[in-house]
């Protein structure tokens, strides 16, 4: 009974903080709500990795590389033929992500409080576009 008390309070903990058993090791794909982008990433101790889809193609991929922390998720990636490093950051509690990039002397944002979704399992990439924009069409 005590072991069973110890695991849920350790569970209410992960949750309260944002990092729940499925979001926890992954795969998982986060969806770019207002555009075709997305991640698939997982996650080893604190730090993630994984594939961002900035095409929307299911073919060009880039790699991202971040840390977990709770309630956070941060990504950052050097898309090939974007012209900027990248940096997402991924705030599981209100479910909006901010984009900024740079050219490697000024750092500037590429989109802000905008939303996001998460779900179990890594994202496929088939392609194609979905009706909307992917982020590289707005540079």
């Amino acid at each position: 009974m005590k072991k069973l008390a110890v695991f849920s309070v350790l569970v209410l903990a992960l949750m309260a903080t944002g990092v729940t058993p499925a979001h926890a090791a992954g795969p998982f794909c986060i969806h770019l709500t207002n555009f075709c982008d997305t991640l698939s990433v997982q996650t080893s101790g604190s730090n993630n990795y994984g594939l961002w889809d900035w095409t929307c193609d299911g073919v060009t991929l880039t790699a991202v590389i971040g840390v977990n922390s709770a309630g956070l998720i941060t990504d950052a990636s050097l898309p090939n033929g974007l012209g900027y490093a990248t940096n997402f950051t991924f705030n599981k509690a209100n479910h909006l992500f901010d984009l900024w990039g740079t050219e490697g002397t000024v750092i500037f944002p590429f989109q802000l409080s905008q939303p996001f979704s998460i779900s179990n399992g890594s994202c496929g990439f088939a392609g194609p576009k979905n009706g909307k924009p992917s982020i590289k069409g707005l540079q």
